[in-house]
């Protein structure tokens, strides 16, 4: 059955190109990450935080690089975009899309800072960076959701502009429980 709607972005307008850099201010930039990043990732994903929030570990560099592989092989499938947030030449966080939807003109930001990197205003640069970037693009609307318990990334949302859109019940397993999760969106329509 034929869908009565156009899609939004053309399938293969994100994989015909290199995934970009991306310039946010003049302090920094976000990168597309590479193998070289394995080591700091797996540190990160030791962080009792990282773990809390995004249910995940990394236990050598062999499953570091496999989530590398696993960012790029996104861009090229069109499904996701992870950038490495960087400060000179230090990785500070990551923001990216953990899920794109093409036709529908959408997509799911995710975000971390290092830790030790918290508190200085990196990711939310990022994310209003990565949001314009969208916009630009094509993309329609721009999504995250997070825990109702994580104070630190819904302040990220309220700072970038993100309107909070409602709570969905018992939606995502953390590491303690089945948590609510805040949805919040941002719309080429209502900025």
């Amino acid at each position: 059955m034929p869908y009565l709607t156009s899609d939004v972005i053309t399938a293969g307008m994100l994989s015909r190109n290199e995934q970009p850099e991306v310039a946010v201010g003049s302090e920094l930039r976000l990168r597309p990450w590479d193998a070289n990043d394995a080591e700091l990732l797996l540190s990160v994903y030791a962080d009792r935080d990282i773990q809390q929030w995004h249910c995940r570990t990394l236990t050598d560099l062999d499953e570091a690089r496999e989530m590398i592989d696993r960012w790029q092989s996104a861009w090229r499938l069109e499904t996701g975009a992870h950038w490495a947030i960087t400060s000179g030449r230090r990785v500070v966080g990551r923001a990216g899309f953990r899920h794109l939807d093409l036709a529908y003109g959408e997509g799911e930001l995710a975000y971390w800072a290092v830790p030790g990197q918290r508190g200085h205003g990196y990711v939310p640069a990022a994310v209003t960076a990565l949001t314009h970037w969208a916009f630009d693009i094509g993309f329609l609307r721009v999504f995250l959701r997070h825990s109702s318990a994580n104070t630190a990334s819904c302040r990220v949302a309220e700072k970038t502009g993100f309107r909070y859109e409602g709570t969905l019940v018992s939606a995502a397993p953390h590491t303690d429980g089945r948590h609510d999760m805040h949805v919040h969106a941002r719309t080429t329509n209502h900025g």
